[in-house]
């Protein structure tokens, strides 16, 4: 009884995507206030907490407002989607022997560059760590790791890119893949693997083409019957 108990307290989790207007955001403190559990997301904005019914959960970022989240069945069975808000604060005050004001967009930055000159001077502070804040630190290194702005390269919709869109759009949700496009709930994952393989640029999340996505995924879940059908060793 008391290991069940115990697999029933802590073996459950939450997961799914951290968002902003402009897509999945990483580095995000996530922490359980519940049971002082923390986690951060990962560069792909997917993140995995311990959780159980009635906890509460906290996403924090200097940049964006606090998201609090109460944590209820449906979120323990299915990905959640978070969305952030960027801070509504236009500067911050730092204080000391002066005063000075930072704009929110630029904080983090700020912070990278002093954490990266504080690093070169006492190096032994900052040893690898398998802890959260070691994950901490390696997330903000990586940010900015290079001075030379990257190349631009073309950005292709993935699996999770799908997933999360129909689990946060008010649209194009898993009614429209059930009702519109005829995808039974068991064949959703492989046809978010099929659209995967199209290689749809990422500009098609952008909301002025929007009817243009819909029209694809129209296009492709023709496709993706037609797929289904021809690969069954029946027909």
């Amino acid at each position: 009884m008391i290991v069940l108990v115990s697999t029933q307290l802590f073996g459950q989790e939450v997961e799914g995507y951290v968002y902003d207007a402009d897509g999945r955001v990483s580095g995000i403190r996530i922490e359980n206030l519940s049971h002082d559990r923390i986690e951060v997301s990962n560069s792909n904005g997917y993140f995995r907490i311990e959780a159980k019914i009635g906890d509460t959960i906290q996403f924090t970022s200097i940049a964006y407002e606090l998201y609090e989240l109460i944590v209820n069945q449906k979120q323990l069975e299915r990905k959640t989607v978070v969305e952030l808000k960027i801070s509504s604060l236009d500067e911050v005050k730092v204080t000391g022997y002066k005063s000075s004001k930072t704009d929110v967009q630029n904080l983090d930055k700020n912070l990278t560059t002093q954490i990266r000159k504080d690093a070169k001077k006492h190096p032994e502070l900052y040893q690898p760590s398998n802890g959260n804040i070691g994950n901490i630190l390696r997330l903000i290194f990586s940010a900015f790791k290079s001075d030379k702005p990257p190349e631009k390269a073309t950005s292709y919709l993935g699996f999770e890119d799908f997933e999360a869109l129909f689990l946060k759009d008010i649209n194009i949700n898993e009614r429209f893949l059930v009702e519109e496009l005829h995808i039974a709930e068991d064949k959703q994952e492989l046809f978010f693997d099929f659209l995967a393989s199209k290689q749809l640029d990422a500009s098609f999340l952008k909301s002025e083409n929007r009817l243009d996505l819909i029209d694809k995924l129209y296009t492709f879940a023709e496709d993706y019957k037609e797929f289904i059908l021809s690969s069954d060793p029946r027909n």
